[in-house]
C-alpha cells in the first residue's frame, strides 16, 4: 500500500474555510445570527428584528450556500438523509423556517395578536432554534477531527447565536428606542459569563483528547489563529462587552453609545469564533503517528 503524507501527519481541513470555503463560513455565521436574532426578537416582541432575522437566513445564508455549492440544483438531495445527517436536518430547519417565518411575518403585519400568528411564531421559533444549533452538531459529528468532537461545541454555537442576536437587538434599540436597553444588557451579561465558562471548559476538555486535538489547540492559542482568537474572540467578543456592562452596573447609569460599541464587539466576536473553529480543525492521521512526529508536536505545544 502506498503511504501518503496525509496518512501519517496532521492535515488541516481546508474545504470549509479556504477559497470558496469562506462563503460557507459566512453562511454558517449568517445562519447562527439569523436564528438567534429571531428568538431574541420574539422575546422582546420586536417585529423589525424578526424581519431582519428572516432576511439574514433566507437571503444571506441561502445565497451564500448556493454560491458555495458547485451544483446547487442538487441541493434537494440533502433532505433525503434527515434520520442520519445533521446537515440534512439543518437544511430542513432552514427551509421550514423560511416558509413558516414568512407566513408569520405576514400575519404579524395583517392580523397581529391572532391565534394563527401565535401558532406560527411558536413553529418558526422551533425552526429558528434548529437553524442556530445544527451546525454545531454537524462539526461535532466529524469524528476524524478531534478538536470538534465535543458535546460542548453545539452549545457554544447556540450561545454565540444568541449573543449575535442580542448585538443586533442592541443596535436596533440604540437607533429606534423601542427596546429596553437595560434588559438587553442584562441578558448579554449572563450569556457572556456563561460563554466564558463553557469556552474555558471546552479548552480544558480538548487538552485531554490526544495529539491531534492538542495540535489544533496550539494553532488556536499560540499558532496561526492566536491573534484572531485573543483579539477577536477573547478581547472584542468577551472582555470589552463585559467591561462595558460592569462599568454601567457599577456607576448605576447606562451609556448607550458604549453599549452600541459592546454590541458591535459581540457580533465581531461571534464571527471570529466560527472562523477560528473552522480554521483550526485538523484531521487525525489514518495510520499510527511516528514517534518523531509526536515528539515534534509535544515540543511545539510546550
Amino acid at each position: 500500500m502506498q503511504i501518503h503524507e496525509w496518512m501519517i501527519k496532521h492535515t488541516r481541513q481546508t474545504e470549509w474555510i479556504d477559497g470558496r470555503g469562506i462563503l460557507l463560513w459566512l453562511a454558517i455565521y449568517a445562519g447562527g445570527l439569523g436564528g438567534g436574532l429571531y428568538l431574541i426578537s420574539l422575546w422582546f416582541n420586536n417585529l423589525t428584528g424578526i424581519i431582519i432575522s428572516w432576511f439574514i437566513v433566507a437571503v444571506v445564508k441561502g445565497g451564500l450556500h448556493f454560491a458555495f455549492l458547485g451544483k446547487p440544483w442538487r441541493i434537494w438531495r440533502i433532505m433525503t438523509r434527515f434520520k442520519s445527517s445533521w446537515l440534512s436536518r439543518g437544511f430542513v430547519f432552514v427551509v421550514l423556517f423560511v416558509l413558516f417565518g414568512a407566513v408569520q411575518i405576514i400575519l404579524s403585519l395583517l392580523l397581529p395578536g391572532s391565534v394563527c400568528e401565535t401558532i406560527l411564531k411558536a413553529v418558526a421559533a422551533i425552526m429558528a432554534f434548529g437553524v442556530a444549533l445544527y451546525m454545531g452538531f454537524v462539526l461535532n459529528n466529524v469524528k476524524s477531527i478531534p478538536f470538534w468532537s465535543s458535546n460542548l461545541l453545539p452549545l457554544i454555537f447556540l450561545i454565540y447565536s444568541f449573543l449575535g442576536g442580542l448585538g443586533v437587538i442592541m443596535i436596533l434599540a440604540y437607533y429606534t428606542g423601542t427596546i429596553n436597553m437595560r434588559a438587553v444588557e442584562d441578558a448579554s451579561l449572563w450569556l457572556m459569563i456563561m460563554n466564558s465558562i463553557i469556552i474555558t471548559t471546552y479548552i480544558f476538555i480538548v487538552q485531554k483528547k490526544g495529539v491531534t486535538a492538542n495540535r489544533s489547540l496550539f494553532e488556536l492559542m499560540h499558532g496561526s489563529m492566536s491573534s484572531l482568537f485573543w483579539v477577536g474572540v477573547v478581547t472584542l467578543g468577551i472582555a470589552v462587552p463585559l467591561l462595558i456592562t460592569f462599568t454601567n452596573l457599577c456607576i448605576h447609569e447606562t451609556f448607550t453609545l458604549l453599549l452600541l460599541i459592546g454590541a458591535i464587539c459581540e457580533i465581531v466576536g461571534s464571527l471570529a469564533l466560527r472562523f477560528c473553529i473552522l480554521r483550526t480543525g485538523i484531521y487525525q492521521p489514518l495510520l499510527p503517528i511516528p514517534a518523531t512526529v509526536i515528539r515534534h508536536c509535544d515540543e511545539e505545544v510546550k
